[in-house]
């Protein structure tokens, strides 16, 4: 009788020990298929994060006065953009050579990118005026025009201001400056004429002077000699009329006619009316 019950306790404990081995495998089991999830989760997030990611290239901006201010500016934006999560910057700076636009599709078509951003410098007095383009690789007859200024000591915060085209969520909230707008950019004549030109500031009404705080846009006119020129707006959206109005800021013009020499100037809208006096060269 003693043998019968040592021999059922030896067997309980047996299979005691059979359901533990069972539990730990089971156990070891799901372990192994947790750190697969894990590893294969990290990598597909991984390949998924570089797919999301928008490939994007710089070209310098183009400058008219024969400074470094468009390579400079290209940098500080080529920078900016490498701390972006979202963006994989292709290469360095790229040399401007040749037409903007054939550049920038020969670009796409070499690394395979989605967008190349460029634009143009130019300074007025002492301020400088910063155009940022964005060619879009997938639709190549659509740009986004983003411009800003300041001084030149502040390229810095311009370039903060143009990133939040592309990081809205990081962009300083005090920089209503920059506005994405579409423009279709026409080819400018090279032979620029440089011609003095007066610019005349008409006084506005000082009656009340709390009224004048208020107004927000001035009234901005070209009188042209010869008469009958065309008149570009080339950083803008709407098209030039007379006394058109216009928000404080930096605009770009072209004046031409056939036969005369192309005409381009920066000028800036203050607190007052502008009147730009042009005179043309013949060819």
């Amino acid at each position: 009788m003693l043998i019968t019950i040592w021999d059922v306790f030896d067997s309980l404990l047996f299979l005691s020990t059979k359901v533990k081995i069972v539990e730990v495998m089971v156990m070891m089991k799901q372990g192994v298929r947790i750190f697969c999830v894990l590893v294969l989760s990290g990598l597909f997030g991984t390949q998924s994060m570089a797919a999301a990611q928008k490939k994007i290239s710089v070209m310098a901006f183009n400058t008219t006065d024969g400074t470094t201010l468009g390579r400079e500016i290209a940098e500080q934006v080529h920078q900016a953009l490498r701390k972006i999560g979202t963006i994989q910057v292709v290469g360095e700076v790229v040399a401007r050579q040749g037409e903007e636009h054939a550049q920038a599709i020969a670009l796409g078509q070499k690394y395979s990118l989605d967008q190349v951003v460029t634009g143009s410098v130019g300074q007025f007095l002492n301020t400088v005026v910063v155009d940022m383009r964005v060619i879009d690789l997938h639709h190549p007859t659509a740009k986004k025009a983003l411009n800003t200024s300041g001084r030149a000591d502040d390229m810095t915060r311009m370039v903060a201001q143009l990133m939040r085209y592309f990081a809205p969520g990081k962009a300083n909230r005090k920089s209503p400056t920059v506005a994405p707008a579409e423009v279709a950019y026409a080819p400018v004549a090279d032979n620029v004429a440089v011609v003095p030109v007066t610019e005349v500031v008409v006084p506005s009404a000082p009656a009340d002077v709390e009224a004048v705080e208020t107004v927000t846009t001035w009234a901005f006119k070209i009188v042209a000699e010869p008469e009958a020129v065309l008149v570009r707006m080339l950083n803008i959206k709407p098209k030039y009329t007379e006394n058109m109005r216009l928000r404080p800021g930096a605009y770009s013009i072209q004046v031409s006619k056939p036969g005369y020499k192309t005409y381009r100037k920066w000028f800036r809208i203050r607190a007052k009316d502008v009147v730009l006096y042009v005179t043309l060269v013949k060819q």
